[in-house]
């Protein structure tokens, strides 16, 4: 990819531009359209702002923007995460498992009983249904796209395979 856009001299760099949502895909221009940019590998299209440098998924909403520091993209009104949410993050995990846990732990059910069963399966529920929340949280946080990049992934090991 000789010239990614060529209007934006800050973008033009010897090596292909990732795309900011599948993190695997190279960007590049597309025909007939000014300050517009596809993904090859996740097939979604951007619109470019040349004088902010900003990257913005076409169709999204909220619009999803990234803005290019120089080597790569960054999430736009992106903040650090301060000790207190990962604080809060933790207890959403542990808090409704210890309760769970402890319940199931001091009202045991009766040995041989038919839901003898129960009580540790809906522990394990509860913790993997919270650590579910708080990594959805995290990915629309970080404006990550799990399915976007195992779909991109999956299509990768296609053309791999294919080329062989």
């Amino acid at each position: 990819m000789s010239a990614v856009v060529s209007s934006l001299s800050a973008l033009r760099y010897d090596r292909p531009l990732r795309c900011p949502l599948c993190r695997i895909g190279v960007l590049v221009d597309l025909a007939l359209m000014i300050d517009s940019l596809g993904c090859r590998l996740c097939d979604r299209l951007f619109s470019l702002d040349g004088r902010q440098n900003v990257l913005t998924l076409v169709d999204s909403l909220p619009a999803l923007r990234w803005q290019w520091n120089g080597r790569n993209w960054t999430a736009q009104h992106a903040q650090m995460v301060r000790t207190s949410d990962k604080i809060v993050a933790a207890a959403l995990v542990i808090l409704p498992t210890a309760v769970i846990g402890l319940c199931a732990y001091f009202f045991r059910p009766t040995p041989g009983s038919p839901l003898a069963w129960l009580p540790p399966v809906w522990t394990v529920l509860t913790f993997l249904c919270h650590t579910g929340c708080v990594l959805l949280a995290v990915s629309s946080y970080y404006q990550f796209s799990p399915s976007a990049c195992g779909r991109a992934l999956g299509r990768l090991v296609r053309i791999k395979a294919a080329s062989k």
